[in-house]
């Protein structure tokens, strides 16, 4: 039987330590499951807040889901496009090169293959690793775009499978 959190508070505590307390609730009763939401199809959370790469997982995983791997970037971004408040920000998701040394790949192991914002990663420069999000400026110009993980941005979640 597969549970969600309906209920939660969550109290950001020296640092990473996140307190959460939950009532758990069959997801089938909610459809996604809260917090996630429906994106066409897609159970998705976006986080206000914003994190680096790591703590941003950390948060996903806490919420029983991990930061979103291979999904319909075009779905997401129609979401975007009516929320105009969402111009100019990125999201981190969940690809890096962090684990295959400078190619970068989806938390399941798939590799990824754009569409990127500006025509193609930037890569690691020095001894950073660098991790994957999506930059959305407007609807017409938005993609994948890579950064150094320790960067704080907004952040999307979805639930474990």
């Amino acid at each position: 039987l597969m549970y969600t959190i309906s209920r939660f508070k969550m109290a950001a505590l020296a640092g990473l330590q996140v307190v959460l307390l939950a009532v758990l609730i069959p997801a089938s009763i909610y459809g996604c499951g809260f917090p996630y939401e429906d994106f066409d199809g897609q159970c998705l959370y976006i986080h206000a807040t914003e994190w680096t790469w790591r703590d941003g997982r950390v948060v996903c995983q806490s919420l029983n889901g991990e930061l979103s791997d291979d999904f319909d970037i075009d779905s997401f971004v129609n979401y975007l496009r009516n929320h105009p408040e969402m111009n100019s920000v990125q999201f981190w998701v969940g690809a890096t090169e962090k684990y295959s040394q400078g190619i970068y790949k989806w938390l399941d192991g798939s590799l990824v293959d754009g569409p990127w914002e500006d025509g193609s990663p930037k890569g690691p420069q020095g001894d950073g690793s660098f991790c994957v999000g999506i930059e959305y400026v407007d609807e017409d110009t938005y993609g994948l775009m890579d950064g150094p993980c320790t960067d704080e941005k907004r952040f999307i979640c979805q639930p474990a499978a």
